[in-house]
């Protein structure tokens, strides 16, 4: 009989792969090639769920926070500009143009476009994990930048996905009114 306290979930064993990816990282930069899983991997996801379904089970950074700031964290209140859309479209613009200059700079060596990877990512774990000092332990998830381009490409498809329903709407109501339409002859219901 399975309880959710004997359930191992992946968030309890992802934050150990997280560790192991940052110091091999620093020994073989190369390694560093593997982040773009956990880079795309929430926006696919968010585009195929509509949920932010990566980021709360399956993100080696978030489990690695919520593991390790769970008893350091002093869980104060956050400051609301870290949760505006200009703030977090400046960080990712700051970020993703870092990354662009240190791919650029790597002129197609792998082992320094792995290293490009480390580097950000050791970065920002480390600003990752002062936030959950002083604040929630994944305080970071609200400013990730992959979390934010995941919540963007979730509300695309939200919003595509309405689209394609009031298409559809329109085109059962006006069925049999066009010259083209095969049901024209037909009664309608």
């Amino acid at each position: 009989m399975s309880t959710k306290r004997n359930k191992l979930k992946a968030a309890d064993v992802l934050w150990t792969l997280f560790i192991a990816f940052l110091v091999i990282g620093v020994v073989y930069p190369i390694i560093g090639l593997i982040a773009l899983i956990c880079m795309l991997a929430p926006v696919v996801v968010g585009i195929i769920k509509g949920k932010r379904i990566w980021c709360s089970n399956y993100c080696p950074r978030g489990s690695f926070l919520g593991k390790l700031m769970q008893n350091i964290s002093q869980r104060g209140k956050p400051p609301k500009f870290l949760n505006s859309t200009l703030f977090k479209t400046i960080f990712v613009l700051f970020l993703l143009s870092n990354f662009a200059i240190g791919i650029i700079k790597a002129e197609g060596n792998l082992t320094q476009i792995g290293f490009v990877f480390v580097r950000l990512i050791i970065i920002t774990s480390i600003v990752g994990i002062l936030l959950g000092v002083f604040y929630q332990p994944r305080t970071w998830c609200t400013i990730c930048p992959m979390g934010t381009l995941s919540n963007v490409a979730i509300k695309g498809r939200k919003k595509l996905t309405s689209i394609e329903k009031k298409n559809d709407n329109n085109s059962m109501q006006h069925r049999g009114q066009c010259d083209q339409c095969p049901l024209k002859d037909t009664k309608q219901p």
